[in-house]
């Protein structure tokens, strides 16, 4: 019997809307998803239902809504979930992703998404002296600070203590990072006790249902506040009702869509309407890293970060790995020993063929221009492969485990070099000792930076981090002035020895042979 997956969710409330879809088959190896075609007339009955749905969780505690995520958190840790299992089984069909990334990436993401953490996004309270340094967040483990005028700042205090009743979020996802945007749009919505709407991916619209179903099994009335469905992006009569209705979007893609989006929201409210608009567009990332840092170990998680998702999240390190002269080992040798470790590491975390091809055919464009000085360093098995470059460039094409590696003299002179790209920049990955770390962390805050991530973390976001220069929870409220700079990072010396535990961990008993790689980051 062929198994049949909802590429959609709507709660029960809206059965009379769900029984007026139009479906469509979308069939996979031995499973249909039913994709539904959605028309302006159901939209508005959608719309409308969620906005009513979402009294019923006004009157519920932060402390209620956290305890219902952290089970099901809970759940999706639970290898034996049904709900995982067809996940894991059907995602990589979908995406070309193999299994044990998605679950080391992607899911340990959504394994995040715990009580702790809710309860104090929740209850968000930032006093002003994010403003003059970094400031140590314990609940999330983070160090923040935030980039104003003064105005923006005055403006900050008003808006955090007068926050406006948020009863519609509507997200526009992205198909590079499977899930992750789906899920933490939708606890991201329920946590300031508002209904939210997922627009799901084409390529992929089966994860976000799953998650949906999983919040309605563990609160029915949560599970009212949600829906997931597809529509043709750009389609204005659907969007247009959808974003009327909407208190927040949040469109999370490429460049283009999210410029195209805001343009639309900016046209909506000039017309008197209230909604905030979140963009995140297409962003790129980087590595650095010290010489007094320039061991195997840190080679090792460096090449973790080049392996997220094939190099394709925003906070991936697309620019490269630039690597201080003068430390333990040289960048060219920093650049060899990422090639051994990055396929010890593609044991645990295989990759697929799809992505393999892509690496194959730019290897062989590399290997035909013959640059000056280039070498390329391939594991054992030829399944990661790192090019030193003697001559840093700034070039934003480190994907599918073919990895840049450039030597430079300090960090801090390549910093300013990323000026003309500050609307582009993310996330930068960092093996930087703590006597350091802070001064280099403002000049790259005031480049354009928002996230540091010890490395080995780059493509696991924490809960409470900035993103792409805002923060989360906050940024539905205050304007998009003020710049977000965190740090995952207290102690680096002692993290990265832990980290590499794992790291080791995770190579000789693989990613599903592990308990306690939660914990790493």
């Amino acid at each position: 019997m062929v198994k049949e997956f909802k590429g959609y969710y709507l709660p029960g409330s809206l059965e009379d809307v769900e029984k007026s879809l139009e479906i469509e088959e979308r069939k996979l190896e031995d499973a249909v998803i039913l994709v539904p075609r959605v028309n302006p007339e159901q939209i508005k009955k959608i719309v409308s239902g969620l906005k009513e749905n979402r009294e019923k969780i006004s009157a519920m505690s932060a402390e209620e809504i956290a305890d219902i995520y952290d089970n099901v958190s809970q759940k999706w840790k639970n290898n034996d979930y049904d709900k995982k299992k067809a996940a894991l089984q059907y995602l990589p069909e979908l995406t070309g992703l193999s299994p044990e990334l998605i679950e080391y990436f992607q899911f340990r993401s959504i394994y995040k998404i715990n009580n702790k953490t809710i309860k104090f996004l929740s209850d968000l309270k930032l006093n002003e002296d994010i403003f003059k340094d970094f400031v140590n967040i314990k609940p999330t483990d983070t160090y923040l600070r935030a980039y104003a005028g003064m105005f923006d700042k005055l403006n900050l205090k008003k808006y955090a203590e007068n926050k406006k009743d948020i009863r519609l979020v509507t997200y526009i996802t992205p198909s590079n990072v499977p899930g992750f945007i789906e899920s933490l749009g939708i606890f991201l919505g329920n946590i300031v006790k508002a209904s939210v709407l997922i627009k799901t991916p084409t390529v992929q619209p089966l994860f976000a249902p799953l998650f949906a179903e999983s919040v309605s099994e563990a609160s029915p009335i949560l599970g009212e506040t949600i829906t997931v469905i597809p529509w043709k992006g750009g389609d204005e009569k659907i969007e247009d009702t959808i974003f009327r209705n909407s208190d927040v979007v949040s469109v999370v893609s490429g460049t283009d869509t999210a410029l195209s989006v805001k343009q639309r929201i900016d046209r909506l409210n000039k017309e008197g309407y209230n909604i905030k608009g979140c963009y995140h567009g297409g962003k790129f990332g980087v590595d650095l890293i010290a010489g007094e840092m320039a061991t195997r170990e840190v080679a090792g998680l460096a090449a973790i970060d080049g392996i997220g998702y094939e190099g394709y999240m925003c906070a991936s390190p697309a620019f490269g790995f630039f690597v201080e002269k003068g430390g333990k080992n040289s960048p060219e040798k920093f650049a060899e020993m990422m090639a051994e470790e990055g396929g010890k590491i593609a044991k645990a975390i295989p990759q697929r063929n799809y992505f393999k091809k892509l690496r194959d055919r730019k290897m062989a464009e590399l290997i035909a221009s013959d640059v000056d000085g280039c070498k390329i360093f391939t594991s054992p098995e030829q399944d990661f492969a790192v090019l030193y470059e003697p001559v840093p460039t700034l070039k934003s094409i480190g994907q599918n485990r073919l990895i840049r590696v450039m030597p430079v003299d300090r960090i801090e002179d390549i910093i300013p070099r990323f000026m003309p790209w500050k609307e582009y920049l993310q996330t930068a990955g960092i093996a930087i000792p703590d006597d350091r770390l802070l001064k280099i962390a403002d000049k790259m805050g005031k480049v354009g930076f928002s996230n540091l991530r010890i490395v080995g973390t780059v493509p696991l976001p924490r809960l409470g981090e900035a993103w792409d220069g805002n923060f989360p929870v906050y940024e539905f409220y205050i304007p998009d002035s003020v710049h977000w700079v965190s740090i995952n990072a207290g102690n680096m010396e002692k993290e990265i020895t832990e980290l590499h535990r794992l790291k080791e961990k995770l190579v000789d008993n693989g990613v599903f042979g592990l308990d306690d790689l939660v914990s790493m980051n």
